[in-house]
Protein backbone atom coordinates (compact mmCIF):
# COMPACT_ATOMS: atom_id res chain seq x y z
CA UNK A 1 0.00 0.00 0.00
CA UNK A 2 3.05 2.71 1.02
CA UNK A 3 4.43 1.40 -2.20
CA UNK A 4 1.76 2.29 -4.21
CA UNK A 5 1.51 5.30 -2.79
CA UNK A 6 4.33 6.46 -2.78
CA UNK A 7 4.56 5.75 -6.59
CA UNK A 8 1.29 8.20 -7.24
CA UNK A 9 3.23 11.19 -5.24
CA UNK A 10 6.33 10.20 -7.14
CA UNK A 11 3.64 10.63 -10.17
CA UNK A 12 2.34 13.70 -8.98
CA UNK A 13 5.49 15.28 -8.48
CA UNK A 14 7.02 14.64 -12.11
CA UNK A 15 3.72 15.83 -13.72
CA UNK A 16 4.11 19.18 -11.35
CA UNK A 17 7.65 19.82 -12.62
CA UNK A 18 7.27 18.52 -16.24
CA UNK A 19 3.94 20.92 -16.07
CA UNK A 20 5.98 24.10 -14.98
CA UNK A 21 8.49 23.70 -17.45
CA UNK A 22 6.04 23.70 -19.98
CA UNK A 23 4.67 26.72 -18.87
CA UNK A 24 8.44 28.72 -18.71
CA UNK A 25 9.06 27.36 -22.03
CA UNK A 26 6.03 28.82 -23.23
CA UNK A 27 6.57 32.00 -21.25
CA UNK A 28 10.09 32.49 -22.48
CA UNK A 29 8.88 31.45 -26.23
CA UNK A 30 6.70 34.49 -25.85
CA UNK A 31 9.15 36.58 -24.45
CA UNK A 32 11.90 35.86 -27.64
CA UNK A 33 8.75 36.42 -30.01
CA UNK A 34 7.46 39.96 -28.00
CA UNK A 35 11.57 41.02 -28.42
CA UNK A 36 11.47 40.42 -32.42
CA UNK A 37 8.12 41.77 -33.17
CA UNK A 38 8.48 44.84 -31.22
CA UNK A 39 11.68 45.66 -30.35
CA UNK A 40 13.14 43.63 -33.90
CA UNK A 41 15.35 41.76 -31.12
CA UNK A 42 17.35 44.59 -30.68
CA UNK A 43 17.40 44.69 -26.23
CA UNK A 44 19.89 45.26 -24.16
CA UNK A 45 20.88 42.28 -21.53
CA UNK A 46 19.30 44.22 -18.85
CA UNK A 47 16.11 45.06 -21.18
CA UNK A 48 15.86 41.20 -21.91
CA UNK A 49 16.49 40.28 -18.27
CA UNK A 50 13.44 43.25 -17.61
CA UNK A 51 10.93 41.81 -20.12
CA UNK A 52 11.68 38.00 -18.39
CA UNK A 53 10.95 39.26 -15.14
CA UNK A 54 8.24 40.57 -15.85
CA UNK A 55 6.76 37.76 -17.82
CA UNK A 56 7.28 35.62 -14.79
CA UNK A 57 5.33 37.90 -12.58
CA UNK A 58 2.21 37.37 -15.36
CA UNK A 59 3.11 33.79 -15.20
CA UNK A 60 2.47 33.66 -11.24
CA UNK A 61 -0.56 36.21 -11.24
CA UNK A 62 -2.21 33.77 -14.20
CA UNK A 63 -1.69 30.78 -11.35
CA UNK A 64 -3.59 33.12 -9.23
CA UNK A 65 -5.99 33.86 -11.37
CA UNK A 66 -6.09 29.85 -12.47
CA UNK A 67 -6.90 29.25 -8.41
CA UNK A 68 -9.80 30.93 -8.21
CA UNK A 69 -11.27 29.91 -11.78
CA UNK A 70 -10.97 26.32 -10.48
CA UNK A 71 -12.15 26.34 -6.94
CA UNK A 72 -14.74 29.16 -8.59
CA UNK A 73 -15.84 25.56 -10.57
CA UNK A 74 -16.27 23.81 -7.87
CA UNK A 75 -18.91 26.25 -6.91
CA UNK A 76 -20.40 26.85 -10.06
CA UNK A 77 -20.83 23.05 -11.05
CA UNK A 78 -21.81 22.10 -6.96
CA UNK A 79 -24.02 24.71 -7.27
CA UNK A 80 -25.70 22.90 -10.21
CA UNK A 81 -25.28 19.67 -8.66
CA UNK A 82 -27.77 20.58 -6.02
CA UNK A 83 -25.05 21.65 -3.28
CA UNK A 84 -25.11 24.59 -0.74
CA UNK A 85 -21.85 27.10 -0.21
CA UNK A 86 -19.74 26.27 2.94
CA UNK A 87 -16.75 27.72 2.21
CA UNK A 88 -14.48 29.37 -0.35
CA UNK A 89 -10.64 29.72 0.21
CA UNK A 90 -7.75 31.06 -2.32
CA UNK A 91 -4.40 30.71 -0.30
CA UNK A 92 -4.67 31.75 3.14
CA UNK A 93 -7.89 34.16 2.83
CA UNK A 94 -11.11 31.66 3.75
CA UNK A 95 -14.71 33.15 2.81
CA UNK A 96 -17.23 30.84 5.25
CA UNK A 97 -20.76 30.12 5.46
CA UNK A 98 -21.61 30.50 9.31
CA UNK A 99 -25.84 30.26 9.43
CA UNK A 100 -26.57 32.09 6.12
CA UNK A 101 -24.16 35.13 7.20
CA UNK A 102 -20.44 35.24 5.27
CA UNK A 103 -17.36 35.72 7.28
CA UNK A 104 -13.79 36.18 6.19
CA UNK A 105 -10.70 34.47 8.00
CA UNK A 106 -7.13 33.05 7.58
CA UNK A 107 -7.13 29.08 7.36
CA UNK A 108 -4.60 27.11 5.41
CA UNK A 109 -4.37 23.39 4.60
CA UNK A 110 -0.64 22.10 3.58
CA UNK A 111 -0.37 20.81 0.00
CA UNK A 112 -3.30 23.42 -1.29
CA UNK A 113 -3.48 26.39 -3.03
CA UNK A 114 -7.48 26.52 -3.01
CA UNK A 115 -10.53 24.77 -1.67
CA UNK A 116 -14.02 25.52 -2.22
CA UNK A 117 -16.14 23.35 -0.32
CA UNK A 118 -20.14 22.58 -0.45
CA UNK A 119 -22.59 20.93 1.35
CA UNK A 120 -24.10 17.70 -0.58
CA UNK A 121 -27.83 17.41 -1.57
CA UNK A 122 -29.86 14.50 -0.17
CA UNK A 123 -29.32 10.88 -1.81
CA UNK A 124 -31.30 10.60 -4.68
CA UNK A 125 -32.11 7.21 -5.21
CA UNK A 126 -29.37 6.41 -3.28
CA UNK A 127 -26.76 8.20 -5.03
CA UNK A 128 -24.77 11.63 -4.79
CA UNK A 129 -23.91 13.67 -7.27
CA UNK A 130 -20.21 13.71 -6.63
CA UNK A 131 -18.76 14.00 -9.99
CA UNK A 132 -19.31 17.34 -11.50
CA UNK A 133 -18.75 18.99 -8.46
CA UNK A 134 -15.57 17.29 -7.89
CA UNK A 135 -15.08 17.90 -11.82
CA UNK A 136 -16.07 21.21 -11.99
CA UNK A 137 -12.89 23.27 -11.33
CA UNK A 138 -10.78 20.74 -14.04
CA UNK A 139 -13.96 21.76 -16.48
CA UNK A 140 -14.08 25.69 -15.46
CA UNK A 141 -9.94 25.74 -16.08
CA UNK A 142 -9.93 23.94 -19.23
CA UNK A 143 -13.16 26.13 -20.80
CA UNK A 144 -10.80 29.43 -19.80
CA UNK A 145 -7.88 27.46 -21.27
CA UNK A 146 -9.92 27.24 -24.75
CA UNK A 147 -11.32 31.28 -24.63
CA UNK A 148 -7.52 31.90 -24.39
CA UNK A 149 -6.46 30.05 -27.75
CA UNK A 150 -8.92 31.03 -29.40
CA UNK A 151 -8.13 34.95 -27.92
CA UNK A 152 -4.40 34.49 -29.38
CA UNK A 153 -6.31 33.02 -32.49
CA UNK A 154 -8.38 36.47 -32.67
CA UNK A 155 -5.77 38.58 -31.52
CA UNK A 156 -2.82 37.51 -33.79
CA UNK A 157 -1.67 40.90 -34.44
CA UNK A 158 -1.73 42.15 -30.80
CA UNK A 159 1.25 40.34 -29.63
CA UNK A 160 1.31 41.84 -25.56
CA UNK A 161 -2.58 40.69 -25.32
CA UNK A 162 -1.72 37.45 -27.29
CA UNK A 163 1.70 36.48 -24.84
CA UNK A 164 -0.91 37.10 -21.95
CA UNK A 165 -3.48 34.97 -22.98
CA UNK A 166 -0.97 32.50 -24.02
CA UNK A 167 0.62 32.03 -20.89
CA UNK A 168 -2.97 32.22 -19.21
CA UNK A 169 -3.91 29.15 -21.63
CA UNK A 170 -1.29 27.66 -21.13
CA UNK A 171 -1.23 27.84 -16.96
CA UNK A 172 -5.05 26.37 -17.43
CA UNK A 173 -4.52 23.57 -19.40
CA UNK A 174 -1.37 22.32 -17.15
CA UNK A 175 -4.01 22.83 -14.04
CA UNK A 176 -6.69 20.90 -15.75
CA UNK A 177 -3.94 18.14 -16.31
CA UNK A 178 -2.84 18.29 -12.45
CA UNK A 179 -6.24 18.37 -10.83
CA UNK A 180 -7.93 16.31 -13.47
CA UNK A 181 -5.59 12.79 -13.81
CA UNK A 182 -5.77 11.08 -10.51
CA UNK A 183 -2.89 11.64 -8.85
CA UNK A 184 -1.87 11.99 -4.99
CA UNK A 185 0.92 14.16 -3.38
CA UNK A 186 2.48 14.18 0.07
CA UNK A 187 -0.61 15.60 1.66
CA UNK A 188 -4.14 14.79 -0.30
CA UNK A 189 -5.31 13.73 -3.05
CA UNK A 190 -5.91 15.39 -6.42
CA UNK A 191 -9.69 16.05 -7.56
CA UNK A 192 -9.24 13.09 -10.24
CA UNK A 193 -8.24 10.98 -7.51
CA UNK A 194 -11.40 11.84 -5.28
CA UNK A 195 -13.49 10.81 -7.72
CA UNK A 196 -11.53 7.34 -8.71
CA UNK A 197 -11.69 6.72 -5.08
CA UNK A 198 -15.24 7.86 -4.13
CA UNK A 199 -16.41 5.46 -7.35
CA UNK A 200 -14.84 2.66 -5.94
CA UNK A 201 -16.23 3.04 -2.33
CA UNK A 202 -20.21 4.11 -2.03
CA UNK A 203 -19.05 4.07 1.56
CA UNK A 204 -16.78 7.03 1.58
CA UNK A 205 -19.70 8.78 -0.65
CA UNK A 206 -22.22 8.34 2.10
CA UNK A 207 -19.63 9.67 4.16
Amino acid sequence: MEKKKSVRVQLMDAAGFIGFTVIGGITGLLCIRIEEKMFDGDLSRLQSFALLFCAIVVMLLMFFIHIIIHEGGHLIFGWFSGYQFSSFRVGNIILVNNNGKLHLKKFSIPGTAGQCLMIPPKEKGGEVPFVLYNLGGVLLNLITAVIGVVGMILLKDHIIAQGLLGIFAAVGFVSALLNGFPMTSKQVDNDGMNILKLKNNPKAVKA
